[in-house]
């Protein structure tokens, strides 16, 4: 008997290659083969298997997580292959038969199947194969006992949290509910279920019973006796794995093996299979260097998903434990297929301990890792990271991974085996004991350290964040942690704000009046002891210059303050003072010493029990060392050691967030944002609107005055720099006042008060149900409606904090969908409106200050997704297997068409032959994924739902049903959507290659056509084909690997340019790294440019409520920054279009017009001045902020009018009590702000008045002697 496996087990090949010897030794029954799929295949390798796999009589096959190529060229084997085949994976799961048992025949069967039906319309043979217990009187009674007939253990795939595709086992499961066969079907697919169980659990015994029912029932040897399948363990159990013994209580445990002793109670969950790896040797390294500090109680799961919640859940409860560790590659109590999440939700909730997450590195040695750049690629990240974060796991460190490759001598297979790493056993046990300590120490003599930011260094911006007033939320946690016992001060923020500015600014620009603490430089390198880290960073920056905040001794200088048990520090900064670096987001270099020097400080000198970052974000997360996974030798990790660490995080920016989670070990923290509001009309908008208001009823009412009237607008517009086109005014108009803004900043544990709950959720009804969701019979508008008269029911005075219940009649009460939808839609408002005026933002920080755990929510938009309220919880990012979503694909689609129809309105009817796209990580998180499906649409690509395992998720349009040609793409990425979205780059990249080998003419793939042509020219200079094959498509490019930008921003804030083509050059350095499915980062000389050539216009979509494109300086850093390369490129302009989604329809401007829409709900809105003046200090920092982004906007874009910079300086410089206001909340930035101005003059992106250049020189002046001579008063004008 002839069985092939393909496999990624490497014990399986140990265990059945043994077992074959004691039932075969004379190789007369079995020949075996065996293939190791977690490896690259050779062309050599590939034809082996398919020469094999032809010779057999059984085919195993296992390739969870294996290389591509091998599972295609099985796929195409299998299509001619009449033998048994095997598979609990879902790669190959549809191709799965024995004997009557067919995974195809049951996909038929379902298909003619009612899914609703009672059991009594099931064939009467499939009534008697499931039984006829009172379970089974429904389909979903049958596909309970199918579960457990058939216990399928595939790869991650959809679940009831993720949503999305049919895969692996429910797909099997589903098939089983329709099938019409004789009883030989069952006793086949009960064979199936006892062969996976072995497979699953593979050990000798399991492996002798394998293979000698193979060959019993399949082989033609009944005489070969199958012995009774090995003992299955309970789903969940306390197991001891030296030797294997298993309790079914913690008490028999606790009598048997051993004894708490006072000490703290940690349960150790891992896998009980050995299935895709036996961790065994793993688990006791583990529970062996715990031993000494807590008591470990070790808990095998066997069983995945809801089949051992339940055991599980008595397990925990029993053992009480202050820690959890989870060994698993996914959710707890979900398994990979997700689960039961709900239930688990509420079991983790209920025991209340942290969940600390060891990595198991099953498909690298310890060697690839230490050498790696990225740690784990993006299918174990999705497995091993993205799964377990949901649950709110920390502390993602390896501690285990595979041998060095070693053939097997029976099998000639190379293999690895897993076994422990020591060194990381270790460093995570020391993590283990550092989180213990939160839950044992008392609050009096628990030591709290809160960082705060200033960069870029200085006085302008002490204490940066996004969205939050940092000053009020660090006074607010410390009154809160005097409240409950911790020894600390409790001074406002503002006196926090002045004594940081006396002694704790990063490179302090004036002169400061508190001697800082200094900390021994020598002191420093022994307290860190890692010489290659001291060397790396000395060599990194060898000159003073290169080293901010140190004494002339060469010390360094800690800028921290003391309040007892409480220090308030400011996180050094990545690069000289006023410098152009791309340092702040490179995780390829070294800090500088003194940024090692502070926390080397911070823990082994102050010695505080946690570490709270406070605010988004700082720049720990980023120091150099791989992407996740990190070791012992990645900076984040050195430098945070053994301290918990806390990270308050903004709640709309989970996908950065897990930078700190992964790198930096941070238990995130959300934040809301603060309230956002309607845009108010104010001042001559608002008399322009009220005249267009007063023209439309004139053409009614008055028509001989409708001509005077128009005239007027007209006039009003064109005074305004509006459109003079009155639908195009009056849709800018309207766009504008329906535009959120957020008002102020948010301080921690604050939550919205009843009108400003009121405001939120008008502004989730309005800008977040694009595809009606809510209330599907209902128009948006009309959803928006019915939320406002819900709201409308109590009074803007009223401190109700839920909505009386009154009826919202529908316009007409016959139409039942419209009735069930109003009602839906009331409800919501009702319950979102008091969902709102709490938040948990107090108690998640003091849940994980007490050691607790802390729950986590999807992070995201959370006007789009209201469900990312309330904050104060750890956080997640969306599914990134989900992307795009069918509403993205909409969307996305009218995106595209926006794009090119702008264009064609533009250039005379014509088509856009190449357009260039900018895509970001955090925007594909909170749209999921509008830009991305963008690109599909302009390729001519549809994206297929519902998606399933072993297919393309999207296919190509043909060109007959294409409704304008194919459009050439050239992709810009950020470091963040390289990160996180790696499977869209691999799938990207699948994608423009099929449409690049299409044959097609030009003029409808432009994309076909220009391929050709770059492989012609690389070969005739003489390129290998596989470079050609590899790069003649390609059209994905970004920052190399371990860097997230261009460094555009830093070069503008510091001012380090001459001349736009400077800032093309810097940005087509830093972005012009290529991203393939097999290149990951590489540069190739000229390409990029080469690919700027052809693109007729520059695209970005402005999916966020929160930012405008003046808001956010990665606008003019990406937006702005591709737009002036490609100009450089082609030597001449081209449009650039900003696509707003934040609305229920897409809109497509240009960059000038975005800006200007920013200007007016930002920086001219007077609302929403006077509520950043509120915040003070770190109110004119955000002006001063949008001034600069302004500038870079100017100088990347050349759309910035003049008439933009004066009415800023007519707002902030010519009013003398503006600027009184300004000065004396914080001077610095109002002398950064009038320094840029004139340095936007000086550089000719404005043409100033002689009078706005008096008074900002004079102003500038005054300032600085002001600040030189220590006060804040200054003679102006």
């Amino acid at each position: 008997m002839k069985i092939t496996f393909l496999t990624v087990f490497p014990d399986l090949v140990k265990h059945v290659s043994e077992a074959a010897k004691t039932i075969d030794p004379s190789h007369d029954l079995l020949e075996l083969h065996f293939f190791n799929s977690t490896t690259r295949p050779t062309p050599e390798e590939l034809e082996a298997l398919t020469r094999a796999i032809h010779d057999s009589d059984i085919v195993v096959l296992d390739a969870m997580g294996g290389d591509p190529q091998w599972i295609r060229a099985t796929r195409l084997t299998l299509d001619d292959f009449d033998g048994a085949v095997l598979s609990w994976g879902a790669e190959f799961i549809d191709k799965v038969r024995l004997g009557s048992f067919s995974m195809a025949t049951a996909r038929n069967a379902i298909e003619k199947t009612d899914s609703h039906a009672d059991m009594k319309h099931m064939p009467p043979d499939m009534k008697s194969m499931l039984g006829n217990t009172g379970a089974q009187k429904s389909i979903k009674g049958i596909l309970n006992s199918a579960k457990k007939m058939i216990p399928i253990i595939t790869e991650m795939g959809s679940s009831t949290d993720s949503g999305g595709e049919i895969s692996g086992i429910n797909r099997v499961h589903a098939t089983v509910k329709g099938m019409r066969t004789a009883p030989k079907f069952m006793a086949d697919a009960k064979r199936f279920s006892a062969l996976g169980k072995a497979f699953h659990s593979m050990r000798e015994p399991q492996a002798d019973f394998f293979l000698r029912h193979l060959l019993h029932f399949d082989g033609g040897h009944p005489e070969v006796v199958v012995p009774t399948p090995p003992e299955a363990l309970a789903p969940a159990s306390v197991g001891a794995p030296w030797p294997s013994r298993h309790f079914s209580t913690v008490e028999k445990y606790r009598q048997e093996c051993d004894a708490p002793h006072g000490r703290p109670t940690v349960v150790l969950l891992y896998s009980g299979l050995t299935y895709p790896y036996d961790s065994n040797d793993v688990v006791r390294a583990l529970m062996d260097s715990l031993r000494k500090d807590c008591w470990v109680v070790p808990i095998s799961i066997v069983a995945a998903g809801g089949e051992s919640l339940e055991a599980l859940r008595t397990l925990l409860s029993e053992a009480a434990p202050k820690l959890i560790i989870s060994m698993q590659g996914f959710r707890i109590g979900g398994g990979p297929m997700g689960g039961d999440v709900d239930s688990s939700t509420a079991m983790l909730k209920s025991i209340n301990a942290p969940i600390m997450h060891p990595l198991i590195l099953s498909r690298y040695t310890e060697k690839q890792w230490n050498e790696s750049r990225h740690g784990l690629g993006q299918s174990e990240a999705m497995v091993m990271l993205m799964l377990p974060e949901m649950d709110g796991c920390l502390a993602e460190i390896p501690i285990a991974a595979m041998t060095e490759p070693a053939q097997n001598t029976t099998t000639g297979v190379v293999t690895s085996v897993l076994v422990p790493i020591p060194k990381q056993i270790e460093r995570f046990a020391r993590r283990v004991r550092g989180q213990l300590r939160l839950s044992t120490t008392p609050a009096p003599q628990k030591r709290i350290a809160l960082i705060g930011y200033d960069y870029p260094a200085g006085e302008g911006n002490l204490l940066n964040g996004a969205f939050l007033d940092v000053s009020e939320s660090m006074a607010a946690i410390m009154r809160e942690l005097s409240h409950r016992g911790y020894q600390t001060k409790t001074p406002s923020g503002q006196q926090l704000l002045n004594d940081l500015l006396a002694q704790a600014v990063n490179s302090p620009e004036y002169s400061q009046t508190v001697r800082p603490k200094t900390y021994l430089r020598a002191d420093a390198e022994q307290d860190l002891p890692h010489p290659r880290a001291w060397q790396s960073m000395y060599e990194t920056h060898p000159s003073p210059s290169d080293c901010p905040m140190t004494t002339p001794e060469g010390d360094f200088i800690i800028p921290a303050v003391d309040y007892g048990n409480v220090l308030v520090g400011i996180q050094p900064g990545r690069g000289s003072v006023k410098m152009a670096t791309t340092d702040t987001h490179d995780t390829t270099r070294p800090p500088h010493p003194q940024y090692a020097g502070f926390y080397t400080w911070l823990s082994q000198i102050w010695k505080p029990d946690v570490i709270i970052h406070v605010g988004t974000h700082g720049t720990l997360e980023f120091l150099q060392g791989k992407e996740n996974a990190v070791s012992a030798e990645c900076f984040p990790d050195m430098l945070i050691g053994d301290i918990p660490h806390v990270y308050i995080y903004y709640c709309g920016n989970a996908a950065e967030g897990l930078i700190a989670r992964r790198r930096a070990h941070a238990v995130l923290v959300s934040y809301q944002p603060p309230v956002m509001q309607p845009t108010r009309l104010d001042g001559e908008l608002a008399e322009l609107d009220d005249l267009i208001s007063e023209y439309r009823r004139s053409v009614t009412l008055m028509p001989q005055t409708s001509a005077e009237l128009l005239e007027q607008v007209h006039g009003r517009a064109t005074a305004l720099h509006l459109p003079t086109d009155l639908d195009e005014l009056e849709v800018e108009l309207a766009r504008t006042k329906r535009s959120l803004v957020p008002m102020g900043l948010h301080v921690w544990g604050q939550a919205y008060t009843p009108q400003e709950a009121r405001l939120m959720v008008r502004g989730m009804a309005e800008h977040g149900s694009f595809d009606g969701e809510l209330a599907p019979a209902l128009s948006p508008s009309e959803q928006a409606k019915v939320v406002g008269k819900v709201l409308g029911e109590v009074s803007d005075s009223s401190n109700e904090t839920s909505l009386p219940e009154k009826s919202v009649e529908p316009k007409n009460p016959e139409d039942e969908a419209l009735t069930q939808g109003v009602g839906y839609l009331a409800s919501w408002a009702r319950n979102l409106y008091a969902r709102l005026q709490h938040n948990d933002e107090i108690e998640g920080l003091f849940h994980a200050l007490e050691g607790r755990h802390v729950d986590a929510r999807l992070g995201g938009d959370p006007i789009r997704n209201p469900e990312v309220l309330p904050s104060g919880h750890s956080l997640y990012q969306f599914d990134s297997r989900r992307v795009p979503t069918p509403i993205a694909v909409r969307r996305g689609r009218d995106i595209a068409n926006h794009v090119c129809s702008a264009y064609r309105a533009s250039h005379d009817g014509a088509d856009p032959t190449t357009i260039a796209v900018v895509l970001w990580g955090l925007e594909t998180t909170r749209t999921q994924g509008e830009t991305y499906a963008q690109i599909l649409s302009l390729l001519g690509v549809r994206s297929l739902t519902p998606r399933r395992p072993n297919s393309p998720h999207w296919e190509i349009i043909p060109s007959n049903e294409l409704e304008r040609p194919r459009v050439d793409v050239v992709v810009t990425i950020c470091g963040f959507f390289r990160d996180l979205f790696s499977n869209l780059i691999d799938e990207l990249d699948d994608i423009l290659h099929a449409v690049a080998a299409l044959d097609e003419p030009a003029d409808i793939n432009p994309l076909a056509a220009r391929t050709r042509q770059q492989a012609q020219a690389m070969r005739q200079s003489g390129e290998p084909e596989e470079r050609i094959e590899a790069l003649a498509h390609a059209r994905i490019f970004g920052p190399p690997p371990g860097q997230y930008g261009s460094g555009l921003t830093d070069i503008v804030d510091s001012g380090q340019w001459q001349s736009p083509e400077d800032l093309a050059t810097a940005f087509t350095a830093a972005s012009g790294h290529v991203y393939t499915r097999y290149d990951h980062g590489s540069h190739t000389d000229g390409l990029y440019d080469s690919r700027l050539k052809d693109v007729d216009l520059v695209s970005q979509t402005r999916s966020s409520n929160e930012y405008e494109i003046t808001d956010l300086d990665h606008y003019f850093e990406y937006l702005g920054g591709l737009g002036n390369s490609v100009r450089a490129a082609k030597g001449t302009s081209i449009p650039i279009l900003v696509t707003d989604t934040t609305q229920d329809e897409v809109y497509t401007t240009s960059v000038g017009r975005a800006a200007a829409k920013g200007l007016r709900t930002r920086l001219l809105n007077k609302d929403w001045m006077e509520a950043m003046l509120a915040h003070g200090h770190r109110g004119v920092t955000e002006i001063e902020k949008r001034v600069t982004n302004l500038v870079g906007l100017a100088a990347t874009t050349d759309q910035i009018d003049d008439w933009m910079f004066d009415e800023v300086c007519d707002t902030y410089i010519d009013d003398p009590e503006m600027v009184q206001r300004l000065s004396t909340l914080n001077p610095h930035s109002l002398a950064s702000m009038a320094q840029r101005m004139v340095e936007a003059h000086d550089r000719s992106l404005w043409n100033a008045s002689a009078e706005h250049l008096d008074k900002l020189h004079d102003l500038t002046f005054k300032l600085d002697s002001s600040l030189e001579a220590g006060t804040q008063e200054i003679d102006y004008p």
